[in-house]
């Protein structure tokens, strides 16, 4: 499996504000990448795009319904 991941963002004053956001969001999108790594066989069974987002939504958050998997993306990410 290969993965790339890439953004561009060009601000000329003041980008300094956007660096945290830039943080947390690479950190959210390096644990998905694991998680998915970890799960690639079921997820890629799922079906279709749908069913395969679900199934990675599945495993990262909790609701009434449904023990997540991998607790931390909740405890440290807000929805």
């Amino acid at each position: 499996m290969e993965t790339t991941v890439s953004y561009s963002l060009e601000i000329k004053d003041e980008y300094r504000c956007f660096h945290d956001t830039v943080e947390v969001y690479q950190e959210a999108v390096s644990f998905l990448i694991s998680v998915v790594s970890e799960n690639y066989d079921s997820i890629e069974s799922a079906g279709n795009q749908q069913y395969k987002q679900r199934a990675v939504e599945k495993l990262v958050h909790k609701t009434e319904g449904n023990e997540a998997r991998y607790k931390a993306f909740d405890k440290n990410n807000m929805k």
